[in-house]
């Protein structure tokens, strides 16, 4: 049977992802707590590079890694640096929220044509289809993962393939019209944050806002206005959060906010700078300037005597409710 060409191979990672078909499962991961014998020892592979006059030409030469868990399934992250640090820190060039993933994780290294993976000590390991390693080669298809749960496909790319996908994860997770999170990226994002906070008996909050009279800016300056003035509230909101907050439109005019680790105290004071962050914005709408308020609800797990997202956004959708009837341009936590 004549084997796949490498460009027969991509073609098909790319098909598969496009129709969802491709195989998300975790690899298996060796236990990461107690003692190991040595013959545990993470792997060290032994390699040499082809000199460098000897490498093929190949029209793919964009290195990528392609998320394959998750609701992030399918983001592309571009390997264009010679050295890039992937890790949980702020200082790291590849930044990753994941439970698990250490500070400084991993290094990823591209050096005449070839890319390879290092780990940096890391609390629970690199792998590489399935085994734990030190420093290894990267060949195309390869299977990543850092720490427990976040896995990636390496692929060799053009530049129109790697922003076909990029385009098609955005059609798939990003609102168009605002840029943060839609929906159906926000709803499976609720389960997985829930769920770690469940297992970690850590803090989750959620924050519900709503655009305060928004039927009529569109009755006065028409649905493009409406459009614009909803684009420049996700800004607006955006600014005021940490990177590992997740934002996300909810629907028409209202907007979801997931707050990990934080009491609802401290939800109500971020939601309390959004609402007045808003108030005072000045959103350009052609000639005209507009000044727009939100209300806002706020609820939290240790609150919810369930447990379950369905009460949490039970709660915060009663509290937002409140606070549009008792005044608008407030927020209501209890």
């Amino acid at each position: 049977m004549r084997r796949a060409s490498r460009e027969e191979e991509i073609q098909r990672l790319y098909r598969q992802l496009s129709e969802g078909s491709l195989d998300l499962s975790p690899p298996s991961v060796p236990p990461l707590m107690g003692g190991r014998d040595d013959d545990d020892e993470p792997i060290t592979e032994q390699f040499e590079l082809p000199a460098s006059e000897s490498l093929p030409a190949a029209a793919r030469d964009r290195g990528v890694l392609v998320r394959v868990d998750g609701p992030s399934n399918g983001q592309v992250f571009s390997l264009e640096a010679a050295e890039l640090v992937i890790g949980r820190g702020a200082a790291s060039d590849f930044r990753l929220g994941d439970e698990g993933v250490s500070r400084r994780h991993a290094l990823l290294l591209h050096t005449r044509g070839h890319y390879f993976i290092q780990d940096l000590d890391s609390s629970n390991g690199t792998f590489l289809e399935g085994r734990r390693v030190k420093r290894a080669p990267l060949m195309e298809g390869d299977l990543l993962q850092f720490g427990p749960h976040a896995s990636f496909r390496f692929c060799m790319m053009d530049e129109k393939q790697e922003q076909a996908m990029m385009r098609l994860y955005e059609e798939t997770t990003v609102d168009a019209l605002t840029r943060a999170y839609n929906r159906r990226f926000i709803d499976k994002r609720f389960d997985e944050e829930l769920a770690y906070a469940l297992r970690h008996q850590s803090e989750l909050s959620v924050v519900m806002l709503d655009v305060d009279y928004f039927k009529s800016v569109n009755d006065r300056h028409g649905h493009s206005s409406g459009d614009l003035v909803l684009r420049n509230i996700a800004e607006v909101i955006s600014d005021q959060l940490r990177t590992e907050d997740v934002l996300a439109r909810y629907g028409g005019e209202e907007f979801l906010v997931l707050l990990r680790g934080i009491p609802q105290s401290g939800a109500s004071s971020v939601a309390e700078r959004v609402r007045q962050a808003v108030q005072n914005a000045q959103l350009k709408v052609g000639r005209v300037t507009l000044r727009v308020t939100v209300s806002g609800g706020v609820a939290s797990l240790s609150s919810c005597p369930s447990n379950t997202k369905e009460d949490l956004i039970a709660q915060v959708d009663e509290r937002l409710y409140r606070a549009k009837h008792q005044g608008r341009n407030q927020i209501c936590a209890d």
